[in-house]
């Protein structure tokens, strides 16, 4: 019961990373000028 509850919780978090990851990636691709702005006010 517990190993399933953990494999379960690995595998959201695992689904959550990916999805942050594609959301970056998107972000990227999509707004390259946007994230130099952001870098340059850094």
């Amino acid at each position: 019961m517990f190993q399933i509850d953990f494999l379960q919780i690995q595998w959201v978090g695992a689904l959550v990373i990916l999805l942050m990851f594609t959301c970056a990636l998107y972000i990227v691709v999509n707004k390259p000028k946007t994230l130099a702005e952001i870098g340059l006010h850094t």
